[in-house]
């Protein structure tokens, strides 16, 4: 494959090595972080929904964009990935792709609140 996994190894929703790395290390505070966007992140969708609901393109940029910045804490790649077409479908005011992003965005957020769960109870 290209990006060098084994056909069959199942993709992860967030990098932990990585997630590490920018809390220096601190696993404790990982583990902070990992209930506050938990507890956050119910909100964030549907601010998220909302704004594409309502086809507020000023609203999704903004909420993509907030959401965004909580993934990037936990290198959540594919996730970060959908969020950024979300923010950048609200900047540009296009949202017809908005609906299909956000259908990708919640399963890509559900298997990173599985894995981050599977986190908390190894700890």
């Amino acid at each position: 494959m290209a990006d060098g996994q084994a056909p069959d190894t199942p993709q992860r929703a967030f990098n932990l090595d990585e997630a590490l790395d920018r809390v220096e290390g601190d696993r404790e505070l990982l583990l902070e972080l990992v209930d506050i966007f938990r507890e956050d992140l119910p909100r964030a969708v549907q601010e998220i929904e909302e704004a594409v609901a309502e086809g507020d393109a000023r609203r999704l940029n903004r909420g993509a964009h907030t959401l965004r910045g909580s993934l990037t804490s936990f290198a959540a790649a594919s996730a970060s990935a959908i969020t950024l077409r979300l923010e950048s479908a609200g900047r540009d005011g296009i949202l017809s792709q908005a609906a299909a992003d956000l259908a990708e965005l919640r399963q890509a957020l559900s298997a990173l609140e599985a894995e981050l769960v599977q986190l908390k109870a190894q700890s």
